[in-house]
């Protein structure tokens, strides 16, 4: 087991590391006050900072991406406020913000309108250069009133590139938009047959053949008027669309897919959320994961049995295995969020079962990576310590390298 300790800021929406999924030695973290960005080609060890794009310096969030595809290619997104009485005509037709209003969760950002341009390098860092989409929105985190989401915005396909984008990390917009690339993320084109839906929550691109499931939206992703998703399938890379199932009431936090004994296996983490005027909650469990092996028409949901009682899943992207195994973290609320161990589950089995000891202290997320050579690791991302300077809470936290 490795590991590496940082200090960082929370008011950011990448407040962890974002490991290169080809090459888990190149990581990127952002921080806050004032906003910067910086790289480790060493797993952490050391680190290099980056310089940003010019509009990065009047920043209200940035975020970045890691490419699946190249371990030197990444993506940042830049939100900046726009001066007061200039609409949306003023920013990038391609990087709108906002969708039907410009809204700071759903309150007016006292007249000012947020907008969001995503950048690409290609040298780790070294420039950024805007890019376009094919539609209004931007790659960021989708923000709902529900659940914080967890799924994996930026996913690969052979050499293929997708991306649910969507209004921007400070706006309101229901549901999102899915892309595809062909060119490492240079150009793109509409992925979801123009709109499915009112819009994607979630989708999963299965890695080794032309089949995307997306989770879609009939009203909204935070389900206050979308009691449940429908799940549409392409097998053409996103060019025609049908409609399988409707899910069980939940909010979709990430999906993956992996062909397991010649058979395409599909998981969501389907979180319950339930709703009265004015409270929303979501419950989280053992048992909210969704495994289904004939293409969404029926499910087998994950046991509540392997981990402690009333032990809660980390919020993290559903990491899944070749063999076919879901491996979780879970933490125990009566403990105060301290970690239990690192569980695995293969659909068909009665219980969960533990695959890494727990880390010594609160596990904040669960990453996953693959390097060329075929080397898995788990890192766990670990809240060490915390502080007050002035208005900014100062985290440390230290990244747990575990491998199988």
């Amino acid at each position: 087991m490795d590991n590496m300790t940082y200090s960082t800021t929370v008011f950011t929406q990448t407040p962890y590391p974002v490991f290169s999924p080809v090459d888990p030695n190149i990581v990127y973290e952002t921080s806050a006050s004032p906003f910067s960005l910086r790289r480790s080609d060493d797993g952490g060890a050391t680190w290099t900072p980056v310089d940003m794009p010019a509009s990065a310096d009047q920043a209200i969030v940035i975020e970045v991406f890691a490419s699946p595809l190249d371990a030197h290619t990444a993506f940042l997104t830049v939100t900046v406020n726009m001066a007061y009485g200039q609409g949306l005509d003023a920013c990038p037709s391609s990087a709108r913000a906002s969708v039907g209003g410009a809204t700071h969760g759903n309150i007016l950002a006292s007249g000012q309108a947020p907008c969001s341009t995503t950048y690409r390098s290609t040298n780790e860092g070294g420039s950024w250069k805007a890019i376009s989409f094919p539609v209004n929105g931007s790659l960021s985190t989708p923000f709902s009133d529900s659940a914080a989401y967890a799924g994996t915005i930026l996913q690969a396909q052979g050499a293929r590139l997708y991306a649910m984008i969507g209004c921007g990390p400070t706006c309101g917009s229901p549901t999102g938009r899915l892309v595809s690339s062909t060119n490492g993320g240079a150009t793109w084109r509409v992925a979801d047959a123009g709109g499915l839906g009112q819009g994607v929550c979630d989708f999963t691109a299965q890695p080794n053949s032309q089949t995307i499931f997306a989770a879609v939206s009939r009203g909204s992703c935070d389900l206050l008027n979308s009691p449940a998703l429908a799940l549409d399938r392409s097998d053409d890379a996103g060019n025609n669309w049908v409609h399988v199932s409707f899910l069980p009431q939940g909010a979709s936090q990430g999906m993956a897919s992996e062909i397991v004994n010649g058979k395409l296996l599909l998981v969501i983490n389907l979180a319950a959320v339930s709703w009265q005027p004015h409270i929303i909650s979501v419950t989280q469990s053992a048992d909210e994961y969704l495994a289904s092996s004939d293409g969404g028409h029926s499910w087998k949901k994950s046991p509540l049995a392997g981990p402690p009682d009333k032990a809660v899943p980390i919020l993290a992207p559903p990491i899944l295995r070749a063999d076919g195994s879901l491996v979780v973290s879970f933490t125990r609320q009566a403990d105060l969020g301290q970690a239990a161990q690192i569980y695995s589950w293969k659909p068909g089995e009665t219980s969960w079962r533990v695959i890494a000891p727990a880390p010594d202290g609160r596990v904040s997320t669960l990453r996953y990576t693959v390097s060329p050579t075929g080397e898995e690791s788990f890192w766990a991302v670990i809240t060490r310590s915390s502080k007050q300077a002035g208005n900014t809470q100062l985290f440390t936290f230290e990244v747990d390298r575990y491998q199988p």
